[in-house]
């Protein structure tokens, strides 16, 4: 969890809380969420008031570059969830028992918003899942939210090491890369084919699917051997959220793979990240 003061002004934000931000989500960590008071996203009278536009132009791309899953805060008193916006999920819970605002924006990324009742958020991790509740004071719940991660960016992938091309098939989830040796030695400008299986029950169930690349350059990443990510990496290891074609998610066997120059050392190798966001169909 991270914290920001967010009543600092903005150029304070930037010299102070930035890098220290930076360095802190260097660390492993399969979930990152941020926690400060300004809303960043939100549909109330707040989103056209300062520092509402400077802290999108300064946090915004730092929480997509550092891999922040989602970001709660209050300010505008009601509750609302956006979409991923950036890889990143926004919830406004500000509806704890003050006197409540009404909507003022009509925003396309906005999911949910209810401000006609005080309600409360309910947080819970249990491995690679983040569940979400949204409760209101009858004890009613009007939202929720499962984000999971079948492959996260301390899972190690495994690499072709042979010389010339892999063999065919290689990006699709039925071949065996039991041979190929986890990626973990220095890469450094050179090309690297990697690859990660993970199993999936229910890929029907998911709204919202997307990608994080990290620590490669000039890449493509497949997903069951269709290319769902293609872009050039930076020389520091940011990383770059790609929305998926749930349709691509099989349910039972599925594999990503990594073609791409690769910018990362023995003690930050490439990395994959698969975000899964389901939600009820109703609520």
């Amino acid at each position: 969890m991270i914290v920001h003061d967010t009543n600092q002004t903005t150029s304070t934000l930037r010299a102070q809380s930035v890098p220290w931000h930076t360095e802190t989500t260097r660390r492993p960590a399969t979930f990152r969420l941020v926690f400060q008071h300004h809303t960043m996203y939100s549909s109330g009278p707040n989103y056209s008031q300062s520092p509402t536009g400077a802290l999108r132009t300064l946090l915004a791309p730092l929480y997509t570059s550092t891999g922040v899953d989602v970001v709660f805060n209050g300010h505008d008193h009601f509750y609302e969830r956006t979409a991923p916006i950036g890889g990143v999920v926004y919830v406004t819970t500000g509806a704890g028992g003050a006197d409540l605002y009404k909507r003022q924006h009509w925003n396309a990324f906005s999911l949910i918003l209810v401000d006609d009742r005080h309600s409360y958020t309910y947080v819970e991790v249990r491995g690679r899942t983040l569940l979400l509740r949204q409760t209101d004071e009858n004890g009613r719940q009007i939202d929720a939210m499962t984000i999971a991660k079948p492959v996260t960016a301390s899972d190690a992938l495994r690499a072709f090491a042979g010389a010339g091309a892999p063999p065919r098939g290689w990006e699709e989830p039925g071949f065996d890369d039991n041979s190929w040796p986890e990626a973990t030695r220095p890469f450094f400008a050179t090309t690297v084919r990697a690859r990660r299986r993970f199993d999936l029950s229910r890929p029907s169930s998911v709204s919202e699917a997307f990608l994080r690349v990290r620590g490669a350059r000039d890449f493509v990443v497949s997903l069951n051997g269709t290319p769902v990510a293609r872009g050039a990496g930076t020389e520091e290891p940011a990383t770059h959220a790609y929305p998926v074609p749930t349709a691509v998610l099989r349910s039972g066997s599925n594999a990503l793979a990594l073609e791409a120059g690769v910018e990362g050392t023995e003690d930050d190798p490439p990395s994959l990240e698969l975000v899964l966001v389901s939600q009820p169909a109703s609520r």
